[in-house]
């Protein structure tokens, strides 16, 4: 129940007064007892006088509800109708790009902090429901960070040139000489690492390289197989192309004689 009990009696001062009078608390079960003798064998009286009272308090973190007395009348305690209930802390917090987590939202409850993908916490990420509310303060979930992307020999890299990029960032390259061998565009990723490593740039990489070049198996070129690059930075003459080999077949008349 989460509640302490206090003794109390009534007493006549010299000016004829009745007054109340608690010296003890106790925990609740010391009170159930149907007679009107002492609740706890360590209170300091042994019985109780026909409207003398004992009022019980609710725990740290319990809100009481109902009367918290019981009366002795007629050699017997009057019915307990306290009731101690958890306090309510309502919600933690609103957390932007991320949102709490509860096992309730009474005393004892624990809220913890949960961030969307690609953000980071910052901050205590659980807060515990208390007697006078929730501890601690709202963490913030922050944007994950990718470093600046390396860069690439013989290459241009396209987008905005930042100091750092957040999730979802998008950067490009483009070389301005030779072949691009990887992956064009990379991302940054949620765990604040690119999506994979930046491409290469390879062939030639000077006005008057000659390069040859060959079809692929079961293909047949049309054109020049050897190219020569540019001022212009366009291989001179154009590129030959390549068109898959088809069987032929010659139908032969064959004669004979009479």
């Amino acid at each position: 129940m989460g509640c302490t009990v206090c003794c109390c009696f009534r007493r006549k001062n010299t000016h004829n007064l009745i007054i109340r009078q608690c010296w003890i608390t106790f925990s609740c079960s010391g009170a159930r007892r149907h007679q009107c003798s002492r609740p706890l064998t360590y209170a300091s009286l042994t019985s109780f006088a026909p409207g003398d009272r004992v009022y019980y308090v609710c725990g740290v973190g319990y809100a009481a509800g109902g009367s918290r007395y019981r009366e002795c009348r007629r050699g017997r305690w009057t019915r307990l109708l306290l009731r101690c209930t958890r306090k309510l802390c309502g919600t933690a917090g609103e957390i932007l790009n991320g949102a709490f987590m509860y096992t309730g939202v009474k005393f004892g409850d624990v809220a913890r902090a949960v961030c969307d993908v690609g953000h980071r916490l910052v901050g205590l990420g659980i807060r515990n429901c208390m007697s006078k509310g929730w501890d601690g303060r709202v963490p913030t979930c922050e944007a994950v960070q990718c470093d600046v992307p390396p860069e690439v020999p013989n290459a241009e890299m396209r987008g905005n040139h930042e100091q750092s990029y957040p999730y979802r960032s998008t950067v490009g390259y483009r070389c301005l000489t030779g072949t691009l061998t990887g992956s064009r565009d990379i991302w940054c990723t949620e765990d604040g690492t690119w999506s994979s490593p930046p491409p290469t740039c390879e062939g030639p990489t000077v006005v008057g390289d000659t390069i040859s070049v060959e079809c692929k198996p079961g293909y047949t070129s049309t054109g020049r197989t050897t190219v020569t690059c540019g001022s212009n930075g366009r291989w001179s003459p154009g590129l030959p192309t390549c068109s898959p080999i088809l069987d032929t077949y010659k139908m032969v008349k064959i004669q004979t004689g009479n």
